[in-house]
């Protein structure tokens, strides 16, 4: 397994959407909507996130990982690889990469998540509303 940084291939624009288009509703918290294609490769070259990598695992991308300027975790695999220990797998080594505090934005509807990071030893702070 290894990461690698999403400005690195040519590809990855392409499989942040397949991982986008994969997502239920219930896993978001940020998106709303999908997006445009347009507004998707806007969003990547805006260069939103501190660490941004792609999953590999056998040669083949499974997901994305990426840490926010201010620490937050955001993780996603494609489906079909869900319930293998990759993205665990991958975590150890984003914090062998860049070690320190992490926080971890997960939605109150996301039961998986929250069982994988409860799993991990994160530690539930705060519940977050919005009022739009």
């Amino acid at each position: 397994m290894k990461l690698v940084d999403v400005y690195s291939t040519d590809k990855a624009a392409q499989v942040l959407y397949d991982l986008l288009k994969e997502r239920k509703d219930w896993q978001n918290i940020s998106h709303k909507a999908m997006p445009t294609w347009e507004d998707h490769v806007r969003f990547i070259e805006s260069r939103p996130y501190a660490h941004w990598y792609l999953v590999e695992h056998e040669g083949e991308f499974v997901g994305a990982i990426y840490i926010s300027k201010q620490r937050e975790l955001g993780r996603f695999l494609f489906e079909r690889f869900t319930g293998k220990g990759l993205m665990h797998e991958a975590f150890k080594i984003l914090r062998n990469r860049h070690p320190g505090k992490f926080i971890g934005n997960v939605s109150p509807l996301n039961r998986p998540a929250q069982k994988q990071v409860e799993k991990e030893g994160w530690k539930l702070v705060q519940y977050v509303y919005v009022l739009e």
